[in-house]
């Protein structure tokens, strides 16, 4: 009975926790919304020079499935004939800044097709971003799955 009553407030307090806390509006920080829109187009044109110049020497990109990529894995995958994209968007931009750094939330669609195979993803990203020396860079990078429940 005990256990039974710890697993439902855990569950209690697991959904009282899902909204999140009120955070700054993108259009007070353009300056990090307009270099995460610049990424973003330089993703889409392959250009991974521009993209190196946004990214952190030890940017890592976290998967959903749990793997860790790192800078070099994602440039060489960006230009990989594999990889083709028809479009993209990257809406509902919330910025979370403390100081020198900034978590940005953001909702990333995209379709295409990786080895001939069609793709179209829908997911929630968070992106960490920090100020150094050399100006903001993109840290890390983490997306998830968006899945309406069922």
């Amino acid at each position: 009975m005990l256990l039974l009553t710890i697993g439902l407030t855990s569950c209690t307090t697991y959904h009282s926790i899902q909204t999140p806390p009120p955070a700054t509006e993108a259009t007070s920080n353009p300056d990090l919304v307009h270099l995460l829109r610049t990424y973003d187009l330089a993703w889409l044109a392959r250009d991974t020079g521009a993209m190196a110049s946004f990214l952190a020497p030890d940017y890592a990109y976290y998967t959903d499935y749990g793997r860790v990529l790192l800078q070099d894995s994602i440039l060489v995958d960006r230009v990989s004939p594999a990889l083709t994209v028809q479009g993209f968007r990257r809406t509902e931009i919330v910025v979370r800044r403390h100081r020198g750094t900034a978590v940005i939330s953001s909702r990333w669609q995209t379709e295409g097709s990786r080895n001939g195979q069609p793709f179209k993803i829908d997911q929630r990203c968070s992106t960490v971003m920090a100020s150094g020396p050399a100006g903001w860079r993109i840290l890390a990078d983490h997306c998830s799955p968006i899945r309406v429940p069922g």
